[in-house]
């Protein structure tokens, strides 16, 4: 009988309860699985939305480190990184967790460059870790951007990949596993490419999405989507809209959670004027999972213009699976993926509003560029399922 699977995950916030789900979702029958985390953690929509059944096995053991462990203020990265493993390794202890079992990070980033400088990672059990980071192979790999790669950052990284006590290290990075085959083969084993998921594409098309959505079926649509902060671009959204070149009949969507400090932008008297006349929709709040497919089916172009965005986006792979081309920024993952597969036009970060406007108008009248691109982007993310990032994680777990 194969031992119990043991999930740490002391900050169970943003999206890493769904990390929980997705992981949950595919577990094989008859494994064992002991999540420790605060208590709530289990109540939060994600996990308690999964069928009952499917938690059968599943235990919560409540853990969570001390508040003074969250950064606050200017904390010193790699202290707040050492204390971070210190306290998940005396969980580990507590338990009598040792050699024998495995232990599963769903989201290693704020912890491992603290375990990078420690002999043993936990403290006796093997680590299984979900991990974002870029410090090891961005500019071999052709990926632009503001941070930079540094000797010590690629130091760690490696030392983490070659401790003894690392049994796979999951990357949502491609190009990160690509440069580990190619540079580091002796690794190859213990990394790990795990798809981003998106939920199954509704069979919905486009009319009809926009019939039960309420919006117009003779505009063209540019989807904003998401947890809406300026970081989303919206500057650069203004502006593009604003110049002469941007089609007039064009109606951006912006759909999702609000910020307070992107409410400068949605009620400026710019943003007032153009929902007065139906160029721009606003829908504020947590969108439905029901409205979410729709949203993309009803869209002719996905904005993905962000300000210092260098990493993975679920946004990027919900529009690909949904067969819908992008306009993102050149730098980071969007970037690279937007160039490598054709998904759509790539903005460097000083790109003019004439130019971005003028990108969203050729979107708008070449139908046959946005098939092309909307088509990329289903084969570049068809493995990109819940189903596939489950089978990855469970795939690589020693029994």
């Amino acid at each position: 009988m194969s031992r119990p699977l043991h999930i740490l995950e002391a900050n169970p916030v943003g999206h890493r309860p769904f990390y929980l789900r997705w992981i949950l979702a595919g577990r094989p029958a008859g494994r064992q699985v002991v999540i420790h985390a605060p208590a709530g953690t289990m109540a939060h929509p994600a996990l308690s939305s999964l069928p009952a059944d499917s938690l059968n096995g599943v235990t919560l053991a409540p853990f969570a480190w001390p508040d003074a462990l969250e950064p606050k203020g200017k904390v010193a990265l790699a202290r707040m990184h050492l204390a971070k493993v210190k306290a998940y390794a005396q969980r580990c202890r507590e338990v009598g967790l040792g050699a024998a079992d495995t232990v599963l990070v769903p989201f290693v980033d704020d912890l491992s460059y603290g375990m990078s400088l420690r002999r043993s990672l936990l403290g006796g059990p093997r680590l299984a870790a979900v991990g974002m980071r870029a410090d090891l192979h961005v500019e071999a790999e052709g990926i632009t951007g503001s941070r930079r790669q540094t000797f010590w950052r690629r130091w760690l990284q490696l030392r983490l990949l070659r401790n003894r006590d690392l049994a796979v290290y999951y990357t949502n990075q491609l190009p990160m596993k690509q440069h580990i085959d190619k540079v580091y083969p002796e690794l190859s084993k213990r990394v790990a490419f795990v798809p981003d998921p998106a939920e199954e594409p509704q069979a919905c098309d486009l009319s009809e999405a926009r019939r039960q959505l309420g919006l117009p079926s003779d505009r063209p649509v540019i989807l904003l989507f998401g947890s809406i902060r300026p970081r989303k671009g919206l500057a650069r959204l203004m502006a593009a809209m604003a110049d002469s070149s941007w089609p007039g009949q064009a109606q951006v969507v912006i759909a999702g959670d609000i910020g307070a400090d992107a409410r400068t932008f949605i009620e400026s008297p710019f943003a007032l004027a153009a929902r007065a006349d139906g160029r721009l929709v606003v829908r504020d709040g947590a969108v439905p999972a029901s409205e979410e497919g729709l949203l993309y089916q009803a869209a002719n172009l996905v904005w993905l213009l962000y300000e210092g965005h260098e990493f993975m986006s679920g946004v990027l792979v919900t529009a690909g699976r949904h067969g819908r081309p992008v306009i993102g920024c050149a730098e980071g993952l969007i970037g690279w993926y937007i160039r490598r597969f054709g998904l759509g036009v790539a903005c460097a970060h000083d790109a003019s509003a004439g130019a971005m406007a003028a990108a969203v108008a050729r979107a708008m009248t070449d139908t046959s560029w946005c098939d092309t691109a909307g088509e990329a982007g289903r084969k570049a993310f068809a493995r990109h399922s819940v189903a596939d990032f489950s089978a990855v994680i469970w795939a690589h777990l020693p029994v």
